[in-house]
């Protein structure tokens, strides 16, 4: 084993021991009524999970294996512990607030996609997918109350809610490695079109955000195309910024295409 693999095991293992450290500091404050400093603490802990699914894509070639059952059990994993932090915050927040919404929101995604992984699952995680499943059930409700209020979520940079941003932050974060199989939150980055287009903040950048968010990521398929999108498309951008002529060619491809986008009706803005 190399001094590299060496190393980012060890970082695996120091995330995981946070993750480990800030639970324990959570369930203390919670058992004692303190559910503020409980819910920094579980909010600190997902932030610490971000690290820690970085590190552990560094170690395990998702992509080798998925497919796989070796690489389905990685995935459902990855989803499994997640669902267990999200629903820690969520228990110390009030249940009308915006984070509680929020949060509610992404645990039902997460069950949702898990039911792709259920035939992989031994006896003892089936009874862990009924339970979730049980408790996912009394918070749709809630979700389908909320679902306006959600949608008019700004970006995580404009984000007022200190909480809610974090937690944003995170999963973002989470969602962009290797090991995780959904996308609980989306990045802005559209890398190709942004260089293309010299700018983020172009209308044209908002119709493929548009198109990413409602059309592909409501699929597994459109999902997988995302993250190979993310996975190479940086330095695609890089190689178009330091082409001129291939950057105005680029532009006016993706300016015929959103136009198309928008008069075939495919996204709304």
């Amino acid at each position: 084993m190399s001094d590299i693999e060496n190393m980012q095991i060890q970082r695996a293992t120091q995330a995981s021991n946070e993750v480990s450290r800030l639970m324990g500091r959570g369930e203390y404050y919670k058992g004692r009524g303190d559910n503020a400093q409980a819910l920094n603490n579980y909010i600190s802990a997902l932030e610490a999970y971000a690290g820690y699914a970085e590190a552990k894509s560094e170690i395990i070639s998702v992509s080798a294996v998925m497919g796989s059952s070796q690489g389905e059990v990685i995935s459902s994993d990855t989803l499994f512990e997640l669902f267990g932090l999200l629903q820690f915050i969520a228990s110390c927040c009030k249940s009308d607030s915006i984070v509680r919404a929020y949060i509610d929101s992404r645990l039902v995604q997460i069950y949702q996609w898990l039911d792709q992984y259920e035939k992989f699952f031994d006896e003892n995680t089936l009874q862990r997918y009924e339970n979730i499943g049980n408790y996912v059930r009394e918070i749709e409700p809630n979700v389908s109350k909320n679902k306006e209020r959600l949608s008019t979520l700004k970006p995580i940079k404009e984000e007022s809610d200190e909480a809610l941003k974090i937690i944003r932050k995170a999963l973002s974060k989470i969602s962009y490695t290797k090991i995780c199989p959904l996308y609980l939150e989306k990045s802005s980055g559209c890398f190709i079109a942004t260089a293309a287009y010299s700018t983020p903040i172009h209308p044209d950048l908002d119709t493929f955000r548009t198109f990413r968010d409602e059309k592909l990521l409501t699929h597994w398929i459109g999902n997988k195309l995302v993250e190979m999108y993310y996975q190479l498309s940086p330095s695609v951008a890089e190689y178009i910024n330091q082409k001129p002529r291939i950057k105005r060619f680029v532009r006016r491809q993706l300016e015929s295409l959103a136009t198309w986008m928008r008069n075939q009706g495919i996204t709304k803005n």
